[in-house]
């Protein structure tokens, strides 16, 4: 592989690492592989079931505060652009969270998450459901067809 003036992209005195120097590293190459490549990916693909897609798009402008939050921790001293960037970035974040969120009901009356059914007591079911809601003489006069199952002449 060559680069546009038709040189190597690598110096001419690169090579492949020895194997001590590859043991030497083992711990960190591991913690790349499976905490940053394996765990990390499904802990995401987690998030984005739960919250949603749209919300999981949201939160991965929180990656680069994220950074700036754990350099500012290591002792990094942010200049006054980047605190002006991170708290940017903040404030869309939860601008965007609020406006895509849906409406709720009026104030006193809650709605149920979509896909869940309201509990109704076992007397106030309406006709026609499973588990039924007419009382039992009504089920017996329904049932029975004028009490003999359409036999009468």
């Amino acid at each position: 592989m060559a680069t546009a003036r038709g040189e190597a992209p690598w110096p001419a005195h690169a090579s492949a690492p020895a194997a001590a120097d590859l043991v030497a590293v083992a711990p960190q190459l591991a913690y790349a592989v499976l905490v940053a490549a394996v765990i990390a990916v499904l802990a995401w693909n987690t998030g984005v079931q739960r919250l949603g897609a749209v919300n999981a798009a949201l939160f991965m402008n929180l990656v680069p505060v994220t950074t700036f939050v754990v350099q500012t921790a290591r002792g990094y001293r942010p200049g006054a652009v980047e605190l002006v960037g991170a708290a940017l970035t903040i404030a869309a974040l939860v601008a965007a969270n609020l406006a895509t969120r849906p409406r709720t009901a009026a104030p006193g009356r809650r709605r149920a998450p979509r896909g869940h059914r309201r509990h109704r007591p076992r007397g106030d079911r309406r006709p026609g459901r499973r588990g039924g809601a007419l009382s039992r003489a009504a089920a017996h006069t329904v049932g029975t067809a004028g009490g003999d199952g359409g036999r009468s002449a």
